[in-house]
């Protein structure tokens, strides 16, 4: 299992999840910020619970990978992926909506998917939506855990399919859902090889005209 963890600060209006706060290859890895972590030994038996909570096993989770590094990771068959959002205070009071849409990388035609996951007979799944969910404590703030997929779709040896995938987050008001109190997003970069490895491939901004 891959998990993507995300810090936030919710009084911050600049929409980003921040940067590890310290040196992410020696940080524990739940303290760690737009950082790839991997579980330690066969994935857990259901990752694909929403009750699944990460945070009941600290000791499990490696520093894998910045998500904007380039590195290979894995080779375990077909992966879970998950993703982790958590901040330093208490956000009982809150609720949020995050959405994952994943898209195979323009203008990279040699990848046969738009998604390495899939439903129903073999279909592509592309959209991931959680909506109205609650964080629930961690030692020092709060966090939530939302399961994505088991990665499914791999190319042949020797070569590999490119994927981009936005997350956005909304933070609301419990009491009043319809009051939007901040948005972060992000764009990780993730390809998959054969045997459903892992590249973690920094993203390269275009050119300026």
């Amino acid at each position: 299992m891959y998990m993507l963890n995300l810090l936030f600060e919710p009084a911050k209006d600049h929409g980003l999840f921040i940067d590890p706060p310290g040196n992410p290859e020696t940080m524990l890895p739940l303290k760690n910020s737009r950082y790839w972590l991997s579980w330690t030994g066969a994935d857990p038996a259901a990752p694909e619970a929403r009750t699944f909570k990460p945070d009941d096993y600290p000791t499990k989770w490696h520093n894998e990978a910045a998500d904007d590094a380039v590195k290979e990771v894995g080779g375990k068959k077909n992966p879970f992926i998950g993703v982790r959002v958590a901040a330093s205070i208490d956000l009982s009071n809150y609720i949020f909506d995050l959405a994952v849409i994943v898209g195979r990388r323009n203008p990279d035609k040699g990848t046969a998917h738009a998604s390495p996951f899939e439903f129903g007979n073999r279909k592509a799944l592309c959209t991931f939506l959680f909506s109205a969910k609650d964080f629930y404590p961690v030692s020092g703030g709060s966090a939530a855990y939302l399961p994505l997929s088991a990665i499914k779709k791999v190319p042949a040896s020797g070569s590999s399919f490119k994927y981009e995938f936005m997350i956005g987050l909304v933070l609301r008001d419990k009491s009043n859902p319809l009051n939007v109190l901040a948005t972060f997003g992000h764009d990780p970069g993730m390809d998959v090889s054969s045997n459903a490895i892992i590249t973690l491939r920094k993203v390269i901004p275009p050119s300026a005209p």
